[in-house]
């Protein structure tokens, strides 16, 4: 029975199983988290990751350190992101980092509603994690700066953002006055502190 054991849990993990290994943005199924081989909601959420900030990556298959995806390759990119993302999720779905992942997989794709959907599930898990905090006020200040947020938007959502800004006036200044320096709409909100 264990050795069914063994097999069952072997079989079930990308290490193992070729069939679950899938395309990403490196080439060959590979991820650059060699330890998410071995789970296969982490390695989904890493080819979802890899997809969405393939320009930040530097390998063969990725334009060079200064040159960013064209605007087909970036969309077709944010839909193959989003396509891992969601295998993650339906995996792990209380994994609030593969939520903020998806949320910006979305608006790359234009897809307001549902980005903020993902933006709510990430706040809901993880209210007050520095990382998340970082990749949460970027996601909202795109939606800021581009026009995209309505007012009732970012009024239904003004103590979540103002949680993120708390931890980053907490925990990492730097990365909140980037923000400041390039979201002036996030200004308003630094102003209830």
């Amino acid at each position: 029975m264990s050795g069914t054991a063994i097999w069952i849990t072997l079989g079930s993990t990308p290490a193992f199983n070729p069939k679950m290994v899938k395309d990403t943005v490196v080439g060959n199924g590979r991820v650059f988290a060699p330890a998410a081989m071995y789970d296969q909601a982490s390695y989904n959420f890493q080819r979802g990751y890899g997809y969405l900030f393939a320009d930040a990556l530097i390998s063969s298959e990725t334009e060079s350190r200064n040159e960013t995806a064209s605007y087909d390759l970036a969309i077709q990119r944010a839909e193959l992101a989003q396509d891992a993302l969601e295998m993650s999720l339906s995996q792990a779905p209380g994994n609030a980092d593969a939520w903020a992942a998806l949320g910006w997989a979305f608006i790359r794709q234009g897809d307001e509603e549902s980005a903020i959907n993902a933006l709510r599930n990430s706040w809901r898990l993880a209210p007050y994690n520095r990382a998340l905090s970082d990749t949460r006020l970027g996601l909202v200040s795109v939606f800021l700066e581009s026009g995209l947020a309505s007012s009732t938007l970012v009024s239904s959502f003004n103590d979540e953002i103002m949680r993120d800004i708390n931890v980053l006036q907490n925990h990492d200044e730097a990365i909140l006055l980037h923000y400041v320096q390039t979201g002036p709409r996030l200004v308003k909100f630094l102003e209830q502190l």
